[in-house]
Order: C-alpha cells, then structure tokens, then sequence
C-alpha cells in the first residue's frame, strides 16, 4: 500500500502540473480567438482530467520512437521543471485561487478531509490487493510490459493479438509502472482514476446548495457510487475508470 500511495503522490504532481500548463495554453488561446475575454474559471477537477489526457497523449507519443520506461519519465520530469521554473507565477496564483476552493466548505471541511483521507487508504488498499479479473494476468498485463520494453511496434499483433490491444489508458500504466524505480510494475492507476472521481463528486455535492436547481448535479453521487464499485471490484491496471 505504501508502494501505491507513492505512487499516487509521484503520479499526482507530474499530472497536476501537465494539467496546469495545458489549461494555460487553452486559456491563451481562447483570449485570443475571443478578445473580450478577460479570464476563465476551472476547478482541480478540470486541472486532472486535463493532465491525465496529456500525460497520456506524451505516453502515446513516445512509444511511437521508444519504450516507454525510466526515460519518459525522465524527459517528463525536466519538462515538469522547466515549465513550473518559467511559469512559477502563474503557477502559485493557480494553486492559491485552486486552494480558495475549499473555503466554501465551512464547519464541514474537517469533516470532508477525513472522509478523503480513509477514502485515500481504502482506495490504496484495493489496488494493492491481487488482480481482480483473469484477464489481467492474460494479456492486459503483458500488453503494458510490451509498451514498457519496446514501446509501438509494427506486426506486433502478428505475433499475439492481445499485444495489439489498443487500450489509451496501457500507455498511462506504463508511464507511471515505476518498475525502473521500484523495482517491479505497479498497477495503482486505475485507483488513482477512481479516488479523482470520488473527490470530484464529494466536492460537487458539498456545493449543492449552489447548484441546486441544476438536475445534472444528481450525477455527483453517481460518481461517488461508481468509484467505490469500480475501485472494490474492477480496478486492474487495463481497466478504463474514467471513460465509463
């Protein structure tokens, strides 16, 4: 479980900051399709969604030229600092207005943090319990150990079709394996999707008096719902959480 949450923190930060840089580039470019727009407001939610869609694509990408291993790592990291060391102003105004979030809450936030936090260690456990479907040791798995190793490579289904199962969240899970670290593969993604869900729709229905005339808002407990089922039963490293 250690392994995992570490994983977790390490996966979380290289995410965040991918997430804060894409929403930048699209606020700019929104500023100058649309000149009167002065600014635009998006939750942390938006800010992980966003860099796990970028983290993945640059997964994605890099396997095209190489493994996906130690050394997209590697190249992730120096971009991560690069980027926070060129944009540490805009990146500290981000954290600061992302933190103000949180002051809606009230007399209910000590409350709501302890909630996240036992959600954080079951979450953690689940996923790192044993493989929960067959599946995973059958060919989801040697799927991500391919793209680890050798990253895309052409004819490769000729070989074993499962190889050439194309599955977006396998480069992901390679990403962020940290058998180069570790020692051995983690598959403590599919988790991390499910806790992001499951805090998304915790904070959604602790601002329900807001919303409460939008009827979408029902959905929040849907994700809670679906989170707990999908991280208890189904979470391996080839399950697709966030699409569902």
């Amino acid at each position: 479980m250690i392994s995992i949450l570490i994983n977790w923190i390490y996966m979380g930060i290289l995410v965040f900051i991918m997430g804060l840089a894409l929403m930048q580039g699209y606020l700019f470019l929104m500023k100058k399709i649309n000149k009167g727009l002065e600014s635009a407001d998006f939750g942390v939610g938006h800010v992980f969604l966003t860099g796990i869609l970028g983290t993945t694509l640059y997964a994605q990408v890099f396997s095209i030229f190489y493994r996906v291993n130690l050394e997209a790592n590697i190249l992730l990291i120096v971009l991560s600092l690069l980027y926070i060391i060129w944009q540490r102003k805009y990146a500290a105004d981000c954290l600061k207005r992302l933190r103000g979030e949180l002051e809606f809450m009230g007399k209910w936030k000590a409350v709501v943090y302890l909630l996240t936090a036992l959600t954080v260690i079951a979450f953690a456990l689940s996923s790192a319990g044993p493989a929960k479907l067959i599946d995973t040791d059958w060919y989801h798995a040697q799927t991500i150990r391919w793209i680890e190793e050798y990253g895309c490579v052409k004819g490769v289904a000729n070989l074993f079709y499962a190889l050439g199962f194309n599955n977006a969240q396998h480069y992901f899970d390679a990403l962020f394996s940290m058998k180069c670290f570790m020692g051995q593969s983690l598959r403590g993604t599919g988790g991390f999707f499910g806790l992001i869900i499951f805090i998304h729709g915790l904070l959604r229905i602790c601002k329900w008096k807001q919303h409460s005339g939008h009827l979408a808002d029902i959905l929040a407990v849907w994700e809670i719902t679906y989170s707990i089922i999908v991280t208890a039963f189904f979470a391996d490293p080839y399950v697709d959480t966030l699409p569902f």
